[in-house]
């Protein structure tokens, strides 16, 4: 016994009310395949009425009464024009799609955004609220359920609802199997991720001057001193100036402490006797910051190659195929939703941040899943009784048994069923393709690393780095190298820490007090003759940083990757 009932949208869930005959139904077939609607093309006994009428309901379900149990088969609404109205017999057809399905579909893509599996810094802005976009790292398709109207995602490999053991209780004739392509045996990653690293302070360079100022003969500490120190107070760059190369005076306060906090002293020139000169010796207590706005274009490059485990289809090595798959960005340092993804413009690196990491992940699972796609290359369809047909959903694999099969079975993801009432001679029948993968099969396992700070286990997960060893990726079938110990290629500024023990690459005083000193005990003529001497050896401070702007550096990650586990569900080797 067939049902059909006309319903309304919201009759959603199969009442016992539904069991009756509004319309004589004549043939019947529902086909679904994977990612798209079931729909449903029902003839019925002209019912001599406007079908499209808008007092009429559109929404029908389709049940099947087999003397014991009733069983939903279909619930969809009715689309265009009936055909054959004037006839004995409308063809009517109809579409298994939710009154509202891009806001349901948008709510599970909502679901899937979630790293490492979704990651903005790699998409366009107008890209990360594409709904199908939130699939592309994962082997799965949407899926709308043909009596609940639900909308989920399924794999394409395993279905999440169980695998249907169909055996040998098909059609014999009707058994086909089909290559569908040559699949990639390889994919090859390439990704630049591009930023402008930003950062603003200041360092206190006071006792690298002072310092400098001791060895030159200076005997206070922290002090500065020299004869030739007014024009030394004169020349000292003010607060404001421009030093170059990202830099400028910042704070400044140099004030002289002789006769003051000092005791005052000098020396009087080796001159005649009667032709005295003194000199008094300036001391001074500097204390200057230098600030900097550091602007350095950086680029991390990232390589890696993925190898499909993958049983031989064909013999010419020359026909295998790859993928590339190409990932530029500068999207590090642009604010997502109000995030930055390298969270400090001053870091030396985004990919050995934790969530630089998961963009790393991003790319290797991307590449995961267009390999896996490619790897379901075969294909096998079956006519099979109506009663097991109406008991599939693309959310479920199924296996056949033939010896006509490699191997004898073939166990694979429904990609498209269909099931029917044929009004020719009022048989039931069903049918089911599903999509097997070529895979070798087996596991990965990931060798272990050295940690670099403390001994493995004394700290928490992701708190250090390791060198050598792997890391297993989410899905558990890919292992790739540790890249955290990857040295960073530029001057080695570390922004977190920088101090003037990093920023002071040289200070040196030419003409010291000690230097000074000596010229001035040197016999000279008379005063006039000292003074003039003296002024040719004013006190000089050469104070050298390091430059923070104009720079660029680049790094590049060479990630060494296992080969990819890919499940075997035919073996096209067998004998």
């Amino acid at each position: 016994m067939i049902y059909f009932a006309w319903v309304d949208a919201t009759d959603t869930t199969f009442l016992e009310a539904f069991e009756r005959v509004d319309e004589s139904v004549f043939s019947f077939s529902v086909d679904h395949a994977e990612g798209d609607f079931a729909s449903m093309v029902v003839e019925i006994v002209n019912p001599r009425t406007g079908l499209l009428s808008v007092a009429r309901k559109r929404w029908a379900w389709l049940a099947y009464d087999d003397g014991t149990t009733v069983t939903p088969l279909f619930f969809g609404r009715l689309v265009g024009a009936p055909e054959n109205s004037a006839a004995e017999l409308v063809t009517l057809t109809f579409v298994a799609k939710p009154p509202q399905y891009i806001a349901a579909k948008e709510a599970v893509a909502d679901g899937l955004r979630v790293l490492p599996w979704f990651d903005p810094v790699w998409l366009a802005p107008a890209r990360r609220a594409d709904a199908d976009v939130a699939l592309e790292a994962r082997t799965a398709l949407y899926h709308i359920d043909r009596t609940s109207l639900a909308v989920t995602v399924s794999d394409i490999v395993a279905g999440e609802d169980g695998t249907v053991d169909i055996g040998g209780t098909f059609y014999r004739d009707s058994l086909a199997m089909r290559y569908t392509e040559i699949p990639a045996r390889r994919v090859v990653v390439n990704a630049s991720m591009t930023w402008k690293q930003e950062a603003v302070g200041s360092v206190d360079v006071s006792r690298k001057i002072s310092d400098a100022f001791g060895l030159a003969g200076t005997t206070l500490l922290n002090r500065v001193s020299s004869y030739t120190g007014e024009g030394l107070l004169r020349d000292w760059p003010t607060t404001g100036r421009k030093i170059g190369a990202g830099w400028t005076v910042g704070s400044l306060d140099i004030p002289r402490v002789d006769g003051v906090t000092v005791t005052p002293r000098g020396i009087i020139a080796n001159t005649d006797l009667y032709s005295r000169a003194y000199f008094p010796l300036y001391v001074i207590q500097p204390k200057m910051l230098c600030d900097y706005v550091a602007s350095r274009d950086r680029a991390e490059n990232v390589t890696f190659t993925i190898n499909g485990g993958l049983q031989e289809l064909i013999a010419d090595d020359d026909d295998e195929d790859q993928i590339q798959i190409d990932f530029v960005s500068s999207a590090a340092a642009d604010a997502i939703d109000g995030v930055l993804p390298i969270g400090d413009l001053g870091r030396r690196s985004y990919f050995q941040t934790d969530r630089g990491a998961e963009s790393l992940r991003y790319m290797m699972l991307v590449a995961r899943a267009r390999l896996i796609a490619q790897a379901r290359a075969v294909e096998v369809f079956a006519q099979i009784p109506f009663q097991t047909a109406i008991g599939l959903s693309c959310r479920k694999s199924a296996t056949l048994a033939d010896a006509r099969i490699p191997g004898g079975t073939a166990t694979g993801k429904v990609i498209a069923y269909n099931f029917g009432l044929s009004g020719d001679d009022g048989a039931l029948q069903g049918s089911v393709t599903i999509g097997c993968t070529i895979g070798t099969g087996g596991t990965v396992s990931a060798a272990v690393g050295v940690p670099c700070y403390v001994a493995d286990g004394y700290a928490e997960t992701g708190w250090q780095a390791f060198s050598g060893g792997d890391e297993m990726l989410a899905t558990g079938d890919l292992a790739f190298g540790n890249f955290g110990a990857v040295n960073v290629a530029d001057d080695g500024v570390n922004f977190d820490s920088y101090n003037a023990a990093q920023a002071v690459l040289s200070c040196v005083v030419l003409n010291g007090q000690t230097d000074q000193e000596s010229i001035l005990q040197s016999p000279m003529a008379d005063a006039e003759t000292a003074i003039a001497t003296l002024n040719t050896v004013p006190t000089v401070v050469q104070l050298n940083l390091q430059p923070l702007a104009g720079l660029s550096f680049a790094t590049d990650y060479p990630l060494v990757m296992s080969a990819l586990a890919i499940p075997k569900t035919i073996d096209l080797g067998a004998a």
